[in-house]
């Protein structure tokens, strides 16, 4: 994939080279076995509602918070549980929420991926939706930087059974805490470009910290090591 260097300058170390590339003429069903956080999906963003505290890479007043969140730090982490469309914990809709053109004090959010589906730009389930908005898409979608990433979970729609499990990814076998830890390097190399102020991602309740998997759930050692990875940010 051949990217103008003026278009790497703010990504740091982040590949771009790793997305896979559809062509548009491409017909080939690609089946979406990706994991599933939950099934609501809203089909659009009301253009009525008004400029909120996301449009300015804030908090809204009505966004769930988290004792957690580190608002004394560089990057505040904020696990967001989801409750209804269109509503904060909708990472889709507060996405949408962002001026294209912003490119400093956002947020970006992280949702649960498939290794099957980690270099690909295409909407998967849950809150894998948001997957248009990364590395690979976020171009396509008409935003300066990604709005999101992937930390892998599972294989295949499976989760990851255990972090010592051997998984295959970019043609090597590796464990599936490799995976994961490669996951957490590419999260660290765009907040290391100092755009972003807040990391979101999807927890159990707003009380918890561990992050939230529905469908292909992992282990709970692997649940619990993102989860502190993240928090740790």
């Amino acid at each position: 994939m051949s990217v103008a260097s003026s278009d790497l300058s703010s990504l740091g170390s982040f590949n771009l080279d790793d997305c896979n590339v559809t062509m548009i003429g491409d017909v080939k069903a690609k089946v979406d076995r990706d994991f599933t956080m939950f099934s609501a999906a809203p089909t659009g963003l009301s253009k009525g509602v008004a400029q909120s505290e996301f449009s300015r890479g804030g908090q809204s007043s009505h966004a769930p918070t988290s004792p957690t969140s580190r608002a004394g730090g560089r990057v505040q982490v904020l696990p967001t549980p989801f409750d209804k469309p269109k509503q904060p914990g909708d990472f889709k809709w507060e996405i949408m929420e962002f001026p294209k053109d912003q490119t400093q004090d956002l947020a970006l959010y992280v949702f649960n991926d498939d290794i099957s589906g980690r270099n690909e730009s295409s909407a998967g389930a849950g809150n894998a939706r948001i997957r248009i908005f990364n590395k690979c898409g976020y171009k396509g979608q008409g935003y300066k930087q990604p709005m999101s990433v992937g930390i892998s979970c599972s294989v295949d729609g499976k989760g990851f059974e255990s972090l010592d499990e051997m998984v295959q990814s970019g043609g090597k076998r590796i464990t599936a805490k490799e995976e994961i830890d490669s996951c957490i390097k590419d999260i660290k190399d765009l907040l290391a470009t100092k755009q972003y102020t807040k990391l979101k991602y999807s927890s159990l309740s707003q009380e918890s910290t561990k992050i939230a998997i529905g469908k292909g759930k992992p282990s709970t050692d692997v649940l619990n090591y993102v989860s502190n990875a993240l928090q740790k940010m």
